[in-house]
């Protein structure tokens, strides 16, 4: 009876126990294969590149890529950097979105530049037909200072409000 706990090739006991001893090997390799991975993940920059020398390899490029080097290095297993690429191309769709975007506020950006363009030629003719010297610039700011002070804004020191 104690021969079938142990293991007999006619019980087959044996084999569920070598089964049951090798789940548990391999578990305990998996936890100590994701411990290393963390602790790689969460070296310094520094720890990092001094156990990048230690084993002889590059230490150039992203910090991302030091650590898969090293990962590698220790044998730990790919998968981790497979889960890592997953989410890359879930992001690709938000990439594609986000250029759209930045290309639509680039031609606003250019619309609103050439009607700015077109409204000072605009100002340039009228100052020019009324005399008026100087460039468009320095006219809107005469403007402006002048519906400023109309509107009874508060004038700076500076100016000599005071005074008068």
């Amino acid at each position: 009876m104690s021969s079938d706990n142990v293991g007999s090739p006619n019980g087959g006991s044996a084999s569920t126990f070598a089964e049951k001893h090798r789940q548990r090997t391999e578990k305990l390799r998996q936890d100590k294969d994701s411990r290393r991975a963390n602790e790689i993940d969460k070296m310094t920059n520094e720890r990092l590149e001094r156990e990048l020398k230690a084993k002889g390899i590059p230490t150039f490029g992203t910090r991302q890529e030091r650590a898969a080097r090293l990962k590698v290095a220790c044998g730990l297993p790919a998968s981790s950097d497979a889960d890592e690429k997953k989410p890359g191309k879930a992001k690709k769709g938000g990439v594609v979105e986000e250029i759209e975007r930045l290309r639509q506020q680039r031609e606003q950006r250019r619309r609103k530049m050439e009607e700015d363009r077109k409204t000072k030629e605009d100002e340039k003719s009228h100052n020019e037909a009324m005399g008026l010297p100087g460039d468009v610039d320095f006219q809107r700011m005469v403007t402006q200072f002048r519906t400023d002070s109309k509107s009874g804004k508060a004038l700076s020191p500076i100016m000599g409000q005071g005074a008068g």
